[in-house]
């Protein structure tokens, strides 16, 4: 756990529009004291709660996490919720908008900095909705004639306003964008985030989406800072945020790094200290399953930073297809 890890509560708050409200994990500090909002998406078929140990730890490090309880059930093939998933990443923007008009409406439950950009982050199903929103964030094109873009632009685009506010998103075994079930605008996503930083992360024993998929998603982004993470096997495969959360610490640390301009928090992504992601977080062995191009187990970029290792700075352009 962060720094704060004694004082985070967890409650359930009402949330226009959002059915079932948002499970909130925030630090109780002093009163009057706030913290920049990171919302949470689960996978579907798991519950919000599935995910407070991962919440809690996140909110630790400073953050209000905010994790929608609707579509439940949103997949392929399941009585329709939430458009069988499409739609899902609209529930994270109205978590957004809501504490946008609203910042002081939860002083206890939800003291929440919304001066401060927003983080988006997710497993699985969650994992599609950070990646979409990163999406509608940097191309105003997206999704553009589908009924998902006039979602967007209701209320004089309110939820691209609330897109607007995001500074980075974390996928966590995300689902394989590279599906048109999983993506509103497949061929648009291709080209799509050009400035969010995104974080990505997956498990050589991960076999709860095609093997490197998570890799396929990391090539399609083009912005300047971005991560992918291939972990051994932690424990629960696909689940393992679920049953370990060990990438939680991270998603925390990436966030302070770009969400909040953290420049200690930016050396722990990118340095080589012996608290650094390159040595403090276990990565799979080259040639396991979803590593990158079959070699690639860890891959940092940034603009100021570079890329490391410096064997894989092509893999940084977004151009490599394998």
């Amino acid at each position: 756990a962060g720094p704060l890890g004694d004082t985070v509560r967890c409650s359930v708050v009402d949330v226009f529009d959002v059915k079932g409200g948002a499970l909130v994990c925030s630090p109780s500090g002093a009163q009057g004291e706030r913290w920049p909002l990171l919302v949470f998406g689960h996978g579907d078929g798991q519950l919000a709660s599935a995910y407070e140990d991962m919440m809690t730890n996140i909110a630790s490090y400073g953050f209000v996490v905010a994790a929608y309880r609707s579509c439940v059930w949103a997949f392929t093939g399941s009585p329709s919720e939430c458009d069988m998933g499409r739609t899902t990443f609209l529930e994270a923007l109205r978590i957004i908008d809501f504490f946008s008009r609203f910042p002081g409406v939860y002083p206890q439950a939800a003291p929440v900095d919304m001066a401060s950009q927003v983080t988006v982050a997710g497993h699985s199903g969650g994992g599609r909705v950070a990646l979409t929103i990163a999406a509608v964030r940097d191309s105003p094109t997206f999704a553009a004639g589908t009924p998902w873009a006039d979602m967007l632009d209701a209320d004089g685009g309110a939820l691209r306003r609330a897109a607007a506010r995001v500074g980075a998103v974390a996928g966590l075994h995300a689902d394989d964008m590279s599906l048109p079930e999983s993506d509103i605008d497949l061929e648009g996503f291709q080209t799509a985030i050009t400035k969010t930083p995104v974080f990505l992360d997956t498990s050589a024993d991960d076999i709860g989406v095609p093997a490197g998929a998570t890799w396929w998603n990391f090539l399609q982004v083009h912005s300047g800072s971005k991560i992918y993470l291939n972990t051994p096997a932690l424990q629960g495969g696909h689940m393992e945020p679920v049953e370990t959360g060990a990438e939680g610490p991270w998603v925390a640390i990436f966030a302070q790094a770009f969400a909040l301009g953290n420049q200690t928090a930016k050396h722990l992504l990118y340095g080589d200290c012996s608290t650094c992601l390159r040595h403090a977080l276990p990565r799979a062995y080259p040639g396991r399953r979803n590593d990158g191009s079959g070699v690639a187990s860890l891959v940092l970029c940034d603009d100021a930073e570079g890329a490391w290792p410096p064997e894989f700075a092509q893999l940084c352009s977004g151009k490599a297809t394998t």
